[in-house]
């Protein structure tokens, strides 16, 4: 039978395992992180434990929650800063 606790950990190491990938494929020195699966605090600490000690400067939600509203937050300054360069400001 399937144990949920050891399923639930190898996929938290997949997540991790995941976004250090991605994150050394571009040439990055900060990475903002977001999302409904930053609410398990296993996977997030591991997550930013594991980036942290590849040298990148990790950023997460202070003051709001890491779900849609943190994410959506993030997504608009992108867009600000974009528009600002763009616009020459």
């Amino acid at each position: 039978m399937p144990n949920p606790a050891v399923n639930r950990t190898r996929a938290d190491a997949l997540c991790a395992h995941t976004t250090i990938a991605q994150a050394r494929t571009h040439p990055l020195r900060v990475v903002a992180l977001g999302g409904s699966c930053l609410f398990n605090r296993v996977l997030t600490k591991r997550i930013v434990t594991q980036l942290s000690n590849t040298g990148l400067n990790v950023l997460q939600t202070q003051k709001l929650l890491c779900g849609d509203a943190g994410l959506a937050l993030g997504q608009a300054w992108v867009a600000e800063q974009a528009l600002a360069v763009r616009c020459g400001e």
